[in-house]
């Protein structure tokens, strides 16, 4: 199966350098990072990451594990095998203000288990350690506080994109509906929903546009 550039693309976040310690002593504006992680089979070789190039603005990209120059088995980034000694180990990664999931999914358990379930993978040892389930319950976005109007919730004044196809079926929609649409960002946060009609697992040229005119309103340009 091809993959085109448009699968590429996760999801990215920036984060402000209030202190402005990385400025030209002349310039008198922020510093702003974007970090642009690539998604699955693709690379922060990818020359849609190296091309991207604002004024005042940093671009981190990295290879995730088993990708770019970190490959080792491309086989295992595909599906799950039977052998558990053959799967990566991991698929994944309060400075951070905006952030925009591309096609990307914030309930862990939610997707992993259907993914589970598609290729006949008991979601249970030796694939799923027990500590896992525990790890998953204390950082997954999606057993946080994230419905709270308090300080406890930890997406608070934060300002999030969410880009997504409605047909997409290797990270469908539905496995993250409930958690955008309880997403508290309350007083200065801003939550921007774009579900594609008729789009599928692709970062479309809306979905380009929606996170260009996104990271351009929050640096101000």
């Amino acid at each position: 199966m091809a993959y085109n550039i448009c699968l590429r693309v996760m999801s990215c976040g920036c984060f402000a350098n209030p202190n402005n310690q990385f400025s030209n002593s002349s310039s008198t504006n922020p510093v702003y990072a974007l970090l642009f992680l690539h998604g699955r089979f693709g690379s922060a070789q990818d020359k849609y990451v190296v091309d991207i190039r604002k004024k005042d603005l940093i671009v981190v990209a990295f290879d995730h594990r088993n990708h770019g120059k970190r490959l080792v088995d491309q086989q295992r980034t595909l599906v799950w095998s039977k052998v558990p000694a053959k799967n990566d180990d991991q698929h994944a990664e309060p400075r951070l203000i905006p952030g925009i999931p591309i096609i990307g999914c914030p309930d862990y358990t939610k997707l992993i288990s259907q993914r589970a379930a598609s290729s006949d993978i008991p979601f249970s040892p030796p694939y799923f350690p027990v500590s896992f389930p525990t790890y998953v319950g204390t950082h997954d976005p999606a057993q946080l506080a994230y419905r709270a109007k308090d300080a406890s919730n930890p997406f608070f004044g934060k300002k999030v994109l969410v880009l997504s196809g409605k047909e997409d079926k290797l990270v469908p929609w539905v496995a993250s509906a409930e958690f955008v649409d309880g997403l508290e960002v309350w007083e200065g946060g801003v939550k921007r929903v774009v579900v594609e009609e008729g789009a599928g697992h692709e970062y479309t040229r809306v979905m380009q546009k929606e996170a260009g005119v996104f990271v351009r309103e929050w640096l101000g340009l």
